[in-house]
């Protein structure tokens, strides 16, 4: 039986501390934290964010409506997480120069002068969501690989977009500066 089968999820509604622990795995836990530390920047504040969705998971099994979508459940309980953590440290004020470590963005294998007063999280909210996801990785260290398998998605997409996405940056940033 798979842990996100109808009656695994079943097993641990029906409160299986056991089954429920079995869902929440080091691979499980591995996969929410890397979407939570994309999100928030911080390892801590993304293993916080993790801890609490599966004490809220086990809290709440109860008011789950269906087995069916307990995954998708649980990425709403993470990414409501996430953003708690994110408004209660007031993220969106941090500089280009928190964000990236220094006052130089790498565009197109050119370097760019970012002003510290532009808002790094004001640029990335007027992204697509897997493009969000795609540049808060690469901030963090991600190569083109590591990214593509995170995502699930092709490695020739990853580089395509980050090109497009650096794209994006630098005019908003001109723009704005």
């Amino acid at each position: 039986m798979k842990k996100f089968d109808k009656e695994f999820i079943k097993k641990a509604r029906k409160g299986d501390k056991e089954v429920f622990a079995l869902i929440f795995d080091d691979e499980y836990q591995k996969e929410m934290y890397i979407y939570a530390k994309s999100k928030l920047q911080n390892n801590e504040d993304a293993k916080d964010a993790v801890q609490s969705t599966i004490l809220e998971a086990y809290e709440n099994i109860q008011n789950l409506r269906d087995d069916e979508k307990f995954k998708a459940w649980i990425r709403k309980i993470l990414m409501n997480k996430c953003k708690d953590i994110y408004r209660q440290k007031d993220m969106h004020n941090l500089s280009f120069e928190e964000v990236f470590g220094n006052d130089y963005v790498d565009i197109n294998d050119e370097f760019i002068e970012i002003e510290n007063n532009i808002d790094i999280f004001s640029l990335i909210d007027y992204l697509k969501d897997k493009e969000k996801q795609i540049i808060i990785l690469y901030i963090n260290g991600y190569d083109n690989k590591a990214i593509s398998k995170m995502l699930k998605i092709n490695e020739n997409t990853v580089r395509s977009s980050l090109m497009r996405i650096k794209r994006k940056i630098k005019l908003m940033s001109e723009r704005m500066g």
